[in-house]
């Protein structure tokens, strides 16, 4: 492979086309391209690999002083590792595997390179939509609003597209409503829900899920259903949101416990779909391997580089707008969605904020300060997109009860520590040094300048335990926070 690149974890099954080997064709065939992110990958985020010499266990697990190049050369020297984090400071190189991008932390001093596998990754559909895109897990989001189908997910070997439309909860904004999944990773399948609301019916009964162009899931009065085809896996029943993305109930799923979902499961082609289901959308999370070669779509082209996935680099690229008819992967069976969810919504700006209501603007920005940066401005859009600041007293609720956590104790090396002054493994304690958007939130000012009370948190800490029986709410709340 050339500079740069590394070769895949299949390649062995593979040759060139010819001889001398043609480098640019063989590279795409073969090499898969190092990715630098600006991500601290431990714990959830990737497995340590021990590389010759490195000293420590687990999370520690590690060589100092040596350079970078120095740390990729150990890391391409064992079979078993497939990247590594390196922290600038005293040469730390940590060996990892399975990477998962959206289980990381902000760099931090630390930059995480993958170099010879496809790290995984979370793609997110929330709202009225809200894209949180496979480079962007701390944001910023991507708020598209029109109608119509789009590209999610657009390579060679795989193909997604999102149906977005109007909802009697979103009427003049647009939210997910269909998800179309097929290309030769799933062989000659194709899968496809969409909301077509028959009859007026919400919820599972108001959905059509189909694969291969035949209904799956038509008894509509099980509440729990599964089908099986090859490698292909489909579930209906109640499921906890908060297993695949700390987001994944955002206007639909409350505060916690387990809700009407679906989860598709492609275990050959590395991809696993969730949809939590509301009354007419549903809020989407694509869990996936970085796609063979290229990929791109609203959920971005998946190399690392959040900059260039913006709606604007994304329309440059011609990929962020909604597709003509023909390019349509709803079709047939799969075509049924009620005409009027996706007519262009007339007299509305494209954005929101344009046109909200000063009142709600400035309660809503008020509110919305004492969450993480990355997610104030989505805060502040969906207030004014439903005119009210309902949505923004939700997303407070869990932030409120991290400040329950900070009082609990956890097992540190067989010793008790309160958690917020427990050690932690050295890029661990330099990630969580680098982000204390969570710490600033929870003690933010009101507009009176006043401080949050600590009873106020702690009430509704208990009441939210209170309504779920179960301690678990604070362990839902806190989603994947560490």
């Amino acid at each position: 492979c050339p500079p740069g690149y590394f070769a895949k974890e299949d390649y062995s099954r593979r040759v060139c086309l010819g001889f001398p080997c043609d480098v640019a064709t063989d590279t795409l065939l073969c090499c898969n391209q190092a990715l630098k992110c600006d991500l601290n990958c431990y714990g959830d985020g990737a497995k340590p690999v021990a590389l010759a010499g490195a000293t420590g266990s687990g999370d520690d697990l590690m060589l100092s002083g040596i350079t970078l190049k120095e740390c990729k050369r150990e890391c391409g020297s064992s079979p078993e590792c497939e990247g590594v984090v390196f922290g600038e400071a005293g040469g730390q190189c940590f060996g990892k595997k399975d990477i998962h991008t959206s289980m990381c932390q902000p760099g931090g001093g630390y930059v995480t390179e993958v170099l010879k596998a496809r790290p995984w990754g979370k793609c997110v559909l929330m709202g009225d939509p809200h894209v949180i895109p496979f480079d962007r897990p701390y944001g910023p989001v991507l708020d598209e609003v029109t109608p119509g189908d789009y590209w999610l997910l657009r390579s060679p070997e795989l193909r997604i597209q999102g149906r977005f439309g109007t909802t009697k909860r979103f009427p003049d904004q647009a939210s997910t409503i269909g998800i179309a999944v097929a290309g030769p990773l799933l062989g000659d399948g194709a899968l496809t829900v969409e909301y077509v609301g028959k009859a007026g019916a919400e919820g599972h009964k108001g959905f059509l899920v189909s694969w291969r162009g035949t209904e799956i899931f038509a008894d509509k009065t099980k509440t729990e259903d599964a089908f099986r085809s090859g490698e292909f896996e489909a579930t209906y029943g109640s499921m906890n949101p908060d297993k695949w993305h700390r987001d994944a109930r955002h206007t639909i799923g409350g505060n916690a416990g387990n809700l009407p979902s679906y989860l598709f499961r492609f275990p050959t082609a590395h991809v696993n779909i969730y949809l939590l289901i509301g009354p007419d959308n549903f809020n989407a999370i694509i869990e996936a391997k970085k796609a063979p070669g290229s990929q791109d779509g609203l959920c971005g082209n998946f190399n690392c580089q959040k900059e260039d996935d913006s709606e604007e680099a994304l329309k440059d690229r011609g990929i962020g707008s909604s597709l003509p008819k023909a390019e349509s992967m709803f079709s047939g069976l799969a075509d049924q969605t009620p005409p009027a969810m996706l007519r262009p919504i007339p007299g509305r700006p494209k954005n929101p904020l344009d046109a909200c209501d000063p009142a709600v603007r400035s309660a809503a920005e008020v509110g919305c300060s004492r969450l993480p940066t990355w997610q104030q401005e989505s805060c502040v859009y969906d207030a004014c997109a439903r005119n009210s600041v309902d949505l923004v007293k939700q997303d407070l609720m869990i932030g409120a009860l991290e400040e329950q956590l900070d009082h609990r104790e956890i097992d540190v090396d067989g010793s008790r520590w309160p958690l917020n002054t427990a050690p932690a493994p050295p890029h661990a304690r330099t990630a969580c040094a680098a982000d204390r958007s969570r710490p600033a939130r929870l003690s933010a000012p009101h507009a009176t300048g006043d401080k949050e009370s600590p009873a106020v948190r702690l009430a509704t800490s208990n009441r939210l335990v209170a309504e779920s029986n179960s301690p678990d709410a604070l362990r839902i709340a806190f989603g994947q926070a560490r």
